[in-house]
């Protein structure tokens, strides 16, 4: 349990890192352009998808465990593995955007503003596409691998095998959903990571709910980027 502490205080480190770096950086004059947002998000995604690598593998040493032992990358063999979060992100993809659908238009019944994500915003005003490309890489390569090492691969097995079971999934997901930092997309995000909780348990291989995550913020990158006329009607969609 020190250990799980010790991670997520250096997670927390690494947020307060970016938020540092990125005050320092970019200049309120800066932000309000769309290349200091680009700037701001190469900042924390950089400070954050780094700081949780390096922690995480701190967190396995201390453990003497092995990544692909740990995480199971071994099990079942590749292939199956990306086959099957491939197909399950691909049948997730619209539950999720259809339960955000819904908390856009419940949020707008009651007259409640809710923004879309930073990053969402700065994407869709993102004309250049090397900066796109950067966009994309983070989404649906770096994201994903980052989020379901820190979430499902460290999170929830390690507060599970402590007696945690409620935890351990509420938990995890809740504050996977919370780091997006969106009011409009948590219960959905929640929602996909209990999806991607279960995903793990059934496959027992981090690759499936890896693979499935990516080809979600796969299909969201390709609304955003070439279908943002209709992304129009589920404004939160990330």
């Amino acid at each position: 349990m020190e250990s799980l502490i010790r991670l997520l205080l250096g997670v927390i480190l690494c947020m307060c890192a970016a938020v540092l770096i990125h005050t320092v950086v970019v200049t309120p004059e800066m932000a309000q352009t769309s290349a200091g947002r680009f700037l701001g998000f190469v900042i924390n995604t950089g400070c954050l998808h780094v700081g949780i690598l390096f922690v995480v593998h701190r967190f396995l040493k201390q453990q003497s465990i092995g990544w692909s032992a740990g995480f199971g990358l071994n099990k079942n063999g590749w292939g199956r593995a990306i086959v099957r979060g491939m197909v399950i992100g691909l049948l997730i993809a619209p539950l999720v955007m259809a339960l955000q659908a819904g908390c856009h238009w419940l949020f707008t019944q009651a007259e409640v503003k809710a923004p879309r994500q930073e990053v969402v915003t700065t994407l869709v005003q993102t004309v250049q596409w090397d900066q796109r490309i950067y966009f994309g890489f983070i989404a649906i390569v770096i994201a994903p691998v980052v989020e379901e090492i820190m979430f499902r691969g460290v999170m929830y097995p390690a507060l599970k095998y402590r007696g945690y079971g409620a935890a351990a999934v509420w938990g995890s997901a809740i504050i996977f959903a919370m780091m997006h930092g969106n009011l409009l997309s948590l219960i959905p995000l929640t929602l996909l990571g209990l999806l991607l909780i279960a995903l793990y348990e059934w496959s027992g291989n981090l690759l499936t709910p890896i693979f499935a995550h990516s080809t979600f913020n796969a299909v969201n990158f390709a609304l955003i980027t070439f279908g943002q006329q209709w992304l129009k009607e589920i404004p939160g969609a990330s």
